[in-house]
């Protein structure tokens, strides 16, 4: 599988100042980040990655590149609200659909920079769409120093999309802060559930909900037919998503290579195996209710750099914890463990450095005497 990394953006109230894309998409990105600082502009960020875990909805399709780290959305309230946003919009209407073009305001250009290309700023008074409900924009005169950072973008092979068909009511399906990366996609043939494959254990992805055998069309992935994407694919079995869970948990803090697919195995077995001796249980290679707890535990030490106090016991510290972790995703935070939190917790694991060694030591709470 693909990594995912972390890239930088530049923060505004409300935006990200990092999100996560997929590893061998990242230096494009960075590339065009540099670029636009350069030229005295910004790249703001509503986010990247999706998380299997979020539903789709009316706003967000159940074929959207941002689940297969492809996509990225620049921060939605830095445009097309007022003539002093960081970007102005322009739109390109058609009958059939509208196109965004953003100009980016060049405040404090670097000249004496190797790759400042002077060329690509000019002085221009734009007519930038102000987005108004049940209307759709407005346009307002912006005169200033500008460039194209759609034009920065699709220099890197990162393409933008036109509007919804609701745009007009619903701000949400503008989608001017889109951008996607269709490198390697093949029309009609690239299925959307073999690129998620690529950055999520299958076992994740067969429970996901999403049109997993959708084709790629040039722009999106589509649906063949009805109940199509639901269809399984069994060129490709799924695992469990609760043992690919356990594995990218021994993975994270206990120094195992286990491959994430969610299938039981000799090489899983033995790393629960050391991590129940590590962590002062019998060794029987299989995930009761105490190892559970355990494994709970240490994910979540792993991701919040907070040690719990007693190991294999599901004690108010580890609930609390555990709900923190869930609201922190997104979830309800109810302190119980089901496959969505599953789901959450190994993308972020993901995330984490490779611990060098497995714990040694257990802080496991003494039985009572007699």
């Amino acid at each position: 599988m693909l990594a995912l990394k972390p890239v930088p953006a530049d923060h505004l109230p409300g935006g990200f100042g990092d999100f996560r894309i997929r590893e061998d998409l990242a230096d494009s990105y960075r590339r065009v980040l540099a670029r636009a600082r350069v030229l005295g502009g910004v790249v703001t960020s509503s986010g990247g990655l999706r998380d299997l875990h979020e539903p789709a909805t009316a706003g967000r399709s159940r074929t959207s590149l941002h689940y297969t780290g492809r996509a990225i959305d620049l921060y939605i309230e830095s445009g097309m609200r007022t003539t002093r946003d960081p970007y102005a919009i322009v739109p390109t209407v058609t009958e059939s659909r509208v196109t965004w073009t953003i100009w980016c305001e060049s405040v404090s250009p670097h000249p004496d920079d190797a790759s400042f290309d002077a060329s690509l700023i000019e002085e221009r008074e734009l007519d930038c769409a102000i987005w108004k409900a049940g209307v759709g924009f407005t346009l307002a005169k912006r005169g200033g120093r500008f460039f194209s950072l759609t034009d920065l973008f699709k220099s890197e092979s990162w393409f933008s999309i036109p509007a919804r068909a609701d745009w007009k009511t619903t701000y949400l399906s503008c989608e001017w802060w889109h951008f996607q990366n269709q490198r390697g996609l093949k029309n009609g043939v690239t299925k959307f559930g073999d690129e998620l494959r690529q950055v999520w254990p299958s076992a994740l992805v067969a429970g996901s909900g999403l049109a997993l055998n959708a084709i790629w069309s040039g722009q999106s992935f589509k649906v063949a037919a009805a109940g199509i994407a639901d269809a399984p694919q069994p060129e490709t079995p799924a695992g469990d998503e609760k043992v690919a869970w356990i594995q990218a948990v021994l993975n994270a803090s206990s120094a195992a290579t286990l491959v994430v697919d969610g299938r039981t195995g000799a090489k899983t077995a033995t790393a629960l195996r050391r991590f129940q001796t590590a962590n002062g249980f019998d060794a029987t290679g299989v995930c009761d209710a105490v190892t559970e707890t355990a494994l709970i535990q240490r994910a979540l030490e792993r991701l919040g750099n907070t040690p719990l106090p007693h190991i294999g016991e599901r004690d108010r510290a580890t609930t609390e914890s555990l709900k923190s972790f869930q609201a922190a995703a997104g979830l309800d935070a109810d302190g119980t463990m089901g496959p969505r939190t599953r789901a959450a917790m190994v993308n972020r694991l993901r995330l984490q450095p490779v611990p060098s060694v497995a714990p040694v030591t257990s802080r496991r709470r003494s039985a009572s005497p007699g």
